[in-house]
């Protein structure tokens, strides 16, 4: 497998849920024998209010770190799990969507394979328009959809 564009054998990653040594969990990938790693995009428990603070501060590592060919072809970036596009509360919901829409710029800024997104929350009005917003601006990034393979039960038979 490869995620180079137009190679449509299966590929087979690893998973990190959090990543000390980039350069290392590379190169263990590799010895592996997996195609390619699946990492977050930002430090997992870094929760940045972009409502308060500017969004010009570094808030992830390098993309020094890595030559463009590894970023490229061996990095898939996953965005933060606790972002919530379709909060209640407004304030969360705006500063998601910054959040949201910095990671996938900086994903895109690496030139990553793909990005992987996380299971879309029961009521996802604002997560997909949002991703479509984004999408639409950068057509040229595959995102990965986690997609739960059985039916939640709170929602009873029909879905709501």
């Amino acid at each position: 497998g490869n995620l180079e564009m137009g190679d449509n054998s299966p590929s087979v990653g690893l998973e990190f849920s959090f990543v000390a040594d980039l350069d290392d969990a590379l190169d263990h990938t590799r010895t592996s024998k997996y195609d390619f790693i699946l990492v977050p995009l930002v430090h997992p428990r870094y929760r940045r209010n972009l409502l308060r603070q500017s969004n010009t501060e570094a808030f992830t590592r390098s993309d020094l770190l890595l030559n463009s060919n590894q970023w490229s072809t061996f990095v898939v970036g996953k965005t933060s799990t606790w972002i919530d596009l379709d909060s209640s509360d407004e304030s969360i919901r705006r500063n998601s969507a910054l959040i949201f829409t910095q990671e996938l710029m900086w994903a895109a800024h690496l030139s990553l394979p793909a990005v992987f997104l996380p299971p879309a929350p029961v009521l996802c009005i604002n997560f997909w328009g949002r991703g479509n917003l984004i999408l639409d601006k950068m057509n040229h990034l595959p995102i990965w959809v986690c997609v739960p393979l059985s039916f939640p039960k709170s929602l009873g038979a029909w879905g709501c």
